[in-house]
């Protein structure tokens, strides 16, 4: 890690094992409107920003619901989705320890997420990581999915690299 100076994580799957809590939503939504849950789903909106899904979900589905930007948006079932990530969702096996390798060595740590701020800080206290991060994005502050350079840039910037 000689020539390292910052590391950009992303939250959901890579640090925490969250993908089937994100896959229960979308079905039970989706159920509630008489639609099976597509094999591709979480691929299509894996990289998108919450706002992009909500979007994604009403032109795909036609369903004209509030519903789908407050579950992705972080209002009405954003507090179920605050809970679930706070009381469910665990780490992945070795987090700690490589993160705790990266401060030692004096590299910045920061997040690069498509979950909002609520959901994310929640997760990261109650595992006890919130602390290690240097600097967190979310794909809000950019206005633009992962699969732009902008979340990634826009985090190297807030670590001054």
């Amino acid at each position: 890690m000689n020539n390292i100076k910052a590391v950009i994580f992303d939250l959901d799957g890579t640090l925490i094992d969250s993908m089937g809590i994100w896959a229960q939503i979308d079905k039970e939504y989706l159920g509630n409107f008489g639609y099976a849950v597509p094999e591709n789903l979480q691929e299509e909106i894996t990289h998108l920003t919450l706002t992009e899904t909500a979007i994604y979900f009403k032109n795909k589905f036609n369903i004209n619901d509030i519903g789908i930007l407050a579950a992705y948006g972080g209002k009405d079932v954003g507090s179920q989705l605050k809970k679930l990530n706070s009381n469910t969702i665990k780490l992945k096996e070795g987090v700690i320890p490589y993160l705790d390798s990266l401060k030692k060595e004096g590299i910045k740590i920061a997040l690069a997420t498509s979950n909002s701020v609520e959901l994310l800080e929640a997760t990261l206290k109650n595992n006890n990581i919130y602390q290690y991060f240097d600097a967190i994005t979310t794909t809000e502050d950019v206005k633009k999915s992962k699969d732009n350079p902008d979340i990634y840039l826009l985090s190297a910037k807030k670590l001054c690299i």
